[in-house]
């Protein structure tokens, strides 16, 4: 393999490890998120239960009476856990293809014979995406 290939591949693999940190920090805060939306979600569902257990309560005793439910509140909150939920699964799906990619470089350094081994900041960053993959219990490929 010549010089430049050696060297567009270090860049690659670079990026990708940049890269691969962002989307780590950005899956945490999606997550972060989607259990914060996950939550107030859960809470509306069971004021809103709630409310409509006084509303029949009221409605019994008196047959004028509206409820006041605000089913605004959940809508908006289910629709941002939906959100947050494609957020992330489109983030992995990235992580997924950024590591099908290093994959296939290091697949070609097996190719080329067992006197040449990757980079050793190919086989790092290997190392480095299996402990991510470990951490989030993903289930990606695996090297």
């Amino acid at each position: 393999m010549n010089q430049s290939n050696s060297l567009s591949l270090n860049l690659l693999a670079q990026m990708m490890s940049a890269k691969i940190d962002s989307l780590e920090i950005e899956i945490g805060k999606e997550r972060a998120f989607s259990s914060q939306i996950a939550v107030k979600c859960q809470e509306l569902e069971e004021e809103l239960s709630r409310k409509q257990q006084e509303a029949e309560l009221q409605k019994i005793a008196n047959s004028n009476v509206e409820p006041k439910i605000k089913h605004e509140d959940l809508a908006v909150a289910t629709g941002k856990l939906a959100e947050c939920q494609k957020t992330i699964a489109s983030l992995e799906d990235i992580q997924s293809l950024q590591e099908l990619v290093l994959f296939v470089m290091v697949n070609q350094y097996i190719r080329m014979g067992t006197n040449h081994h990757p980079p050793p900041h190919l086989h790092r960053l290997c190392l480095r995406i299996m402990a991510v993959q470990r951490r989030t219990d993903m289930d990606l490929p695996r090297f």
